[in-house]
């Protein structure tokens, strides 16, 4: 592995029309152990299997909980992490168009704030990631909601009162994702074990 890092890790986007099968996902692993890499993220959006929410990849395809486990299962015995990456809150494009989901939905593709079955949602992602994957970590994708602040105050955000203005450059990008590890905070200490992990894109 780099010496340099103790994570040295590749996330795989699974969420463009067809997900990977599990076949190519054991080959994957397989080509970035011998390149040095011990951690995978899966970016998975609405892609995968969640209890009672049929239509999580409906008409495009999903890992099953099974998969999920399989792969993760896989990956420890190359020594390669399987970090579970999804979408808590916004970039739900392909989810939000089906009923009930559009009835808690705020703009674009970012669930309701301070809605109640937004939070009943993301606590069912949590507990199916909890449930198909061993690591300790979970990359929320929060970034993506910047736009559900554009242009107004948002009042009383799970005991946060937060007014931002939004530009598409500078300080406010990372307030923004502030805001989404504060919306989450209740239901990831809930969760115990599970801890966020931080990435940022920085990209034009």
């Amino acid at each position: 592995m780099n010496k340099n890092f103790d994570t040295f890790g590749v996330m795989l986007d699974c969420s463009r029309n067809a997900v990977p099968n599990i076949p190519f996902l054991k080959q994957y692993i397989d080509d970035i152990a011998l390149m040095g890499y011990n951690s995978l993220q899966l970016y998975t959006e609405e892609t995968y299997e969640i209890d009672g929410e049929p239509f999580f990849g409906y008409l495009r395809g999903r890992f099953t909980k099974d998969e999920l486990k399989e792969i993760n299962a896989y990956g420890k015995t190359k020594g390669v992490e399987l970090v579970p990456c999804i979408q808590t809150l916004a970039h739900l494009g392909c989810l939000v168009k089906w009923y009930p989901y559009n009835e808690f939905t705020d703009c674009s593709n970012i669930l309701l704030i301070d809605d109640d079955r937004t939070y009943a949602l993301i606590e069912k992602m949590f507990a199916t990631m909890r449930e198909c994957f061993d690591s300790k970590y979970i990359n929320i994708g929060i970034y993506l909601a910047c736009a559900v602040i554009a242009a107004f105050a948002f009042q009383s955000i799970r005991k946060f009162f937060v007014y931002i203005e939004f530009y598409r450059y500078g300080g406010p990008f990372m307030l923004l994702i502030l805001l989404g590890l504060w919306i989450t905070t209740e239901i990831v200490a809930r969760r115990g074990r599970i801890k966020t992990c931080l990435f940022l894109f920085i990209g034009g």
